[in-house]
């Protein structure tokens, strides 16, 4: 892999990172307005019975939170327990969560365009997907992920362990937000990166 215009790629590494990672500082509450309707239908289309009636960014200073407020569409059990409909539950997730899957895939896409300078339209759209595919991944199965343990915690500790929306979330807190951001920026350079075929190299190199 040569680097055009760069000593190595550390330099392309270093740079791609302090500019992405300065402009969702710079820009990360207005991202995450952005992201708040994808964010509804996803809650909407996958769990009905959390009904969304509050879905926004909240919190003090630099402390900027998602924060979820919804109602039992319909009587729910939990452990010996049951919790009528019209149930209000409340969860939230810190915004810096989100901001960290484009800092890291927008950073991978950025180093790998530097090193290559070609298919960069290919490479931008590949990294948007995986971008949204990411992000749905994260905040609103964490969000409901928090309410659920809050629900187990209080009425059923026992049960926790069985549910697998509070088993991602744990998972995520725990390094695997990381490693998502990690496997969807490998994905989109392995689709956005245009492969030449092998026939091409073998004529330069007879050439």
């Amino acid at each position: 892999m040569k680097c055009s215009g760069l000593q190595s790629p550390c330099v392309a590494i270093l740079g791609s990172f302090l500019c992405v990672a300065a402009f969702f500082w710079l820009t990360g509450p207005f991202y995450g307005q952005l992201l708040l309707p994808l964010f509804r239908w996803e809650l909407a289309a996958f769990f009905p019975d959390y009904r969304e009636i509050h879905l926004d960014l909240g919190g003090q200073g630099t402390e900027i939170y998602f924060t979820l407020r919804s109602v039992l569409a319909a009587p729910c059990r939990v452990g010996l327990t049951l919790l009528p409909s019209g149930t209000v539950l409340t969860g939230s997730t810190l915004l810096g969560h989100a901001l960290q899957h484009p800092v890291i895939i927008l950073t991978m896409a950025a180093t790998v365009w530097l090193c290559h300078r070609e298919s960069a339209g290919r490479l931008v759209v590949c990294s948007l997907l995986f971008l949204l595919a990411v992000e749905l991944l994260d905040v609103p199965l964490v969000l409901i992920g928090s309410i659920e343990a809050l629900l187990f915690e209080r009425f059923a500790p026992a049960e926790m362990s069985r549910s697998l929306l509070v088993y991602w979330m744990h998972f995520l807190n725990e390094g695997g937000r990381l490693a998502l951001s990690l496997t969807g920026g490998m994905l989109a350079i392995l689709l956005g990166i245009e492969r030449r075929p092998c026939f091409d190299s073998a004529d330069r190199i007879q050439g």
